[in-house]
């Protein structure tokens, strides 16, 4: 009989061990390179979180508005 010992069955034995080389999957982590993030929302959302001001508004800009 031969015994299945594939990745499964490892994170399973790590989990049950307590180790510390378990992948956390059921952390959140956002995302953290701006290409790889989707939607103006979601960027805006993510630039108040990091504390930058996001679209960056040039000066030229800024002055046109005014």
């Amino acid at each position: 009989m031969e015994l299945k010992r594939d990745r499964a069955w490892r994170r399973f034995r790590a989990r049950q061990t307590g180790g510390d080389r378990v992948a956390k999957s059921t952390t959140y982590k956002p995302e953290k390179k701006w290409k790889m993030m989707y939607g103006r929302r979601t960027k805006c959302v993510r630039a108040q979180q990091l504390g930058f001001d996001y679209p960056i508004v040039t000066t030229r800009k800024l002055l046109e508005q005014q």
